[in-house]
Parts: C-alpha cells; structure tokens; sequence
C-alpha cells in the first residue's frame, strides 16, 4: 500500500500520476515524474510557410521585380496618348464610328494627332492608328491584322480618303 500524498503548497490530497496539484496547480508531485518535456510548436508545412519562405529566400529579387513594375507602371502612365477635342467635321469622325459599330475595331480614342494631321485616332487601346489631314489619310495596324487592315481601306474608300 503507497502512502498518500499531500500538495506542500495547499495540502490537497494528490494522486500518484498529479504533476500539477488540482487545488492550486502548485508544480511537483513526488509520485510523478519529475522532469517536464516541453515540445516546441512546429507548423505544418503548408502552402502559407513555403510562399513565406520563398519571399524570404528571395527578398532582394522580389523587392526588385517590384520596383521594376512601378517603374514601367509611371512610364506607362506619362506616355499615355493625350486625348483631344473633336467634332463631327473632325476628319474621318464617321469612319471610326462606322467601324466601331461594325465590329472592326473595340474601340477608338481621339487624340492629339502627330506632326501636321488634322486628326488621330487610337483603335483598340493603341493597338492600331489613323490620321487624317483633309481627304488624305495614314493608318498604322499590325500586320497580322489583315481583317481591321481590310476594314480601315474599305471605309476610306467608301468616305472618299486618300493615302
């Protein structure tokens, strides 16, 4: 028969496997083990501490990348085409709108034209231009875009322009 025993701290009775005393939670049992094992926290490793990881692992590249993205976000905002005033006699005013309403073009823009041109307009956020001085006009669309190409000549021939 194991004698009984007893909290120092608040003499409440302890069993043989108390560690902590249940009155008061006064540490130490003389029938319990006397040495604690404390397991240090460790997360899982999941998709949140590899991302984190990674940031860390590469701070200077990252930081990097960042300030290069601003950069070209201000150039991308200076140089952005300025827009400009236009009416309905504005030069080649019809066409653009006879192709925006065809399906040839997104959209379009007036803006401020280049060199001696009466008129410019961006087509489909800058992807395409026209400029139109009179009758004469001057389109500039990549090449691989035979159908808007088709379309700009087939509405400057149908609104009398030159070029």
């Amino acid at each position: 028969m194991s004698a009984k025993a007893y909290c120092s701290g608040c003499g409440a009775a302890l069993r043989a496997e108390d560690r902590f005393c249940p009155g008061c939670g006064a540490v130490g049992n003389a029938g319990a083990p006397t040495e604690l094992h404390v397991q240090e926290f460790s997360p899982t490793n999941g998709r949140l501490q590899r991302i984190g990881d990674f940031a860390i692992d590469h701070a200077k590249g990252l930081l990097a990348l960042l300030a290069i993205g601003a950069l070209i976000g201000i150039g991308a905002l200076i140089a952005r085409e300025k827009s400009a005033n236009e009416n309905t006699s504005s030069p080649g005013y019809r066409m653009v709108r006879q192709l925006k309403s065809s399906g040839a073009i997104d959209n379009f823009n007036a803006i401020l034209p280049e060199d001696d041109w009466e008129t410019e307009y961006s087509l489909n956020d800058g992807d395409a231009h026209i400029r139109f001085r009179g009758n004469e006009m001057e389109s500039s669309v990549p090449r691989y875009d035979d159908d808007l190409s088709d379309a700009i000549e087939a509405g400057a021939h149908r609104e009398g322009f030159t070029g």
